[in-house]
């Protein structure tokens, strides 16, 4: 199919499903007519000129009015909300800012009226936009992560390519034999996204019942840390996540594997064309699987003048038929758990040797519900002030503190951070 006619089979379905919620008691302008302004993504940018047309003609009356920005820093929609003239609709990358303070709207009610359906995405995903009994942000794309391996190296070293469901403990002893010695160099950084080594063992960076609290002082995060702390100081070189020139010594051999995420694989696939690699899942860890990912999303306004037309648009543009669009125009991974064949089959038209890849190794995690994105608290900016020079002191290259020893205490700093202020 080419593109052309995928976008024309996507407005198809948009305009049989997804466009069935009315604009209600949206208010009308002087002219008769209302503007929705949409913050978007420059990624989306072909969609919302050919697909939104179709939105504005079967909602009469309503115009959609769309600017995107370069990056997805988000403090002009983010101070534009404040002050109540912002996008009435917006897309975004970090939920921290927009659920640190009541920007966006709950979506609960809204959802609660039915026409929308939330299984279609796993709760974890959703879990990333909710704070307490509340959802703020729809789900965009979800981005797994899997690990490349070099063949090359494997075959040196008389392994096989790990398969799914080989366990943490296998990968650490692969590792040490495709390690070289030594270290990449610099630190181990501390970045939210990391939280899901911790879910694989049954652990959390942010207690589930309380965003002001964190949960490293317990006994699973403990041995979590220290797993990594192994990993990182003795077979860093072969892991490759971390430390700097990673492609590049990928490509040369200095590194046996490292991280890929699916909205990079064509990209990585094109970057390294002359060498044989597989694609491989991350490992089943003591508590279970677990993989990174990265998410975006599309929220809503708290101060839209135009709730039932925003609420409108924001279902359209995160629907089944929407995200399949983008699929076809921009290979952007679907947060959608159904479209993930639709996703693979995609990837390796722009890419043919990815259809000799095990794409399950990004599909399988997400259609589990076992791709998790970061966790966060309340407020994360002194969490993260507290986090970063101790995450140093444990894993850096003059590290002097135990994992043992600096879990409590992170997380004993972390709970008087963000103890609430009176």
């Amino acid at each position: 199919m080419t593109r052309r006619k995928a976008l024309a089979a996507t407005a198809a379905v948009l305009a049989a499903g997804s466009l069935t919620t009315g604009c209600g008691g949206a208010r009308p302008g002087t002219d008769g007519t209302i503007t929705l302004h949409l913050q978007g993504t420059p990624q989306d940018q072909p969609l919302y000129a050919r697909l939104l047309p179709d939105f504005t003609a079967r909602h009469r009356g309503v115009r959609v009015q769309v600017s995107t920005a370069a990056t997805a820093k988000p403090a002009v929609p983010v101070a534009g909300v404040v002050a109540g003239a912002g996008p009435d609709v917006l897309w975004g990358n970090d939920p921290v800012p927009y659920l640190a303070q009541p920007l966006l709207a709950d979506l609960t009610p809204w959802i609660g009226r039915g026409g929308y359906d939330l299984q279609a995405f796993g709760a974890n995903v959703l879990a990333a936009f909710r704070r307490g009994g509340s959802l703020f942000m729809l789900p965009r794309s979800l981005s797994p992560q899997a690990y490349a391996v070099r063949l090359d190296r494997l075959t040196a070293a008389h392994l096989q390519p790990p398969a799914a469901g080989t366990t943490a403990a296998e990968f650490s002893t692969m590792w040490a034999r495709l390690s070289s010695g030594g270290r990449v160099g610099g630190a181990l950084d501390w970045r939210p996204t990391s939280s899901f080594y911790l879910r694989g063992w049954g652990a959390h960076l942010v207690d589930p019942g309380n965003p002001r609290r964190c949960a490293l002082g317990t006994a699973a995060a403990i041995a979590c840390g220290r797993w990594m702390w192994d990993q990182f100081w003795s077979c860093g070189c072969a892991q490759g996540p971390f430390g700097p020139n990673r492609t590049a010594r990928f490509a040369t051999g200095g590194l046996a594997m490292r991280l890929v995420s699916a909205a990079g694989i064509v990209g990585f696939a094109a970057a390294h064309q002359p060498i044989r690699w597989r694609l491989t899942p991350f490992p089943r860890w003591p508590a279970g699987p677990a993989t990174g990912a990265l998410v975006d999303f599309y929220g809503m306004s708290a101060a839209t003048p135009h709730p039932h037309a925003a609420w409108a648009l924001l279902t359209y543009i995160t629907s089944a038929g929407w995200q399949q669009a983008a699929i076809h125009a921009a290979r952007v991974p679907p947060a959608r758990r159904s479209l993930w064949g639709a996703f693979a089959t995609r990837i390796a038209q722009a890419a043919p040797p990815l259809a000799h890849q095990p794409l399950s190794a990004f599909s399988a995690p997400v259609e589990a519900d076992v791709a998790y994105p970061q966790e966060t608290f309340a407020d994360q900016a002194p969490a993260t002030a507290v986090l970063t020079p101790l995450w140093a002191e444990m894993f850096g290259p003059n590290a002097k503190l135990s994992v043992r020893q600096g879990f409590p205490l992170a997380a004993t700093r972390i709970d008087a951070a963000e103890a609430p202020r009176t």
